[in-house]
């Protein structure tokens, strides 16, 4: 594994803003090693979530899936579905956010 990718790793849980400015400063294109770019994607996710932003571009998390996938590995296989759910999670409680505001301006409107 990369020293940076290593730093980012250890800094997730207790620094996301340096793992994330790592991370941003890097490109998944950089590592030749498939295994890296699964990492890289994952690691940027699961930093992305750890700051409450949200979880793009998901192709990034499809590629870490698709090679997790292919080559069995359980807890990074985990790590990637429970990072799928919860996009999926954070994408209909967005579509219910804008059916809520529209539903409050609709009222609104009819009380001018």
């Amino acid at each position: 594994m990369p020293d940076e990718l290593k730093r980012a790793e250890s800094l997730i849980e207790t620094k996301p803003d340096s793992a994330l400015y790592i991370l941003k400063h890097l490109s998944p294109d950089k590592y030749k090693s498939e295994a890296n770019r699964a990492l890289y994607g994952l690691l940027m996710i699961k930093t992305l979530d750890k700051k409450m932003l949200p979880l793009k571009p998901i192709a990034l998390l499809d590629n870490s899936l698709s090679y997790y996938q292919l080559h069995s590995v359980e807890n990074s296989l985990s790590a990637c579905y429970f990072y799928k759910a919860r996009s999926f999670k954070y994408s209909l409680q967005f579509e219910k956010s804008i059916d809520r505001k529209s539903t409050r301006l609709n009222s609104s409107h009819a009380n001018i």
